[in-house]
């Protein structure tokens, strides 16, 4: 990629932000630090996780959709229920 087109890639990502419409965050704050922020701090960067602000910030991610799915033929498993309670 040129120099020219990262720069057009920065302002249409300025000008447009992505919305992200699948994270597993809640899920790893749950599963590794019973939501404790303090323990997780996701304002820093965090590599053992897919979220971190400075890598949202950095890929123009200006929003984020949190959706629970759980399968119809599922019997609300312990995990299914802490996902819902997401």
């Amino acid at each position: 990629m040129t120099d020219g087109s990262i720069d057009r890639a920065r302002a249409l990502l300025a000008a447009h932000p992505v919305i992200d419409g699948h994270n597993d965050l809640a899920w790893e704050l749950r599963k590794r630090v019973r939501y404790d922020f303090d323990r997780l701090d996701i304002a820093r960067p965090q590599p053992e996780v897919h979220t971190d602000i400075p890598r949202l910030r950095a890929g123009g991610v200006g929003a984020q959709l949190e959706l629970g799915l759980v399968s119809p033929d599922s019997r609300e498993s312990r995990d299914e229920q802490g996902t819902v309670h997401e």
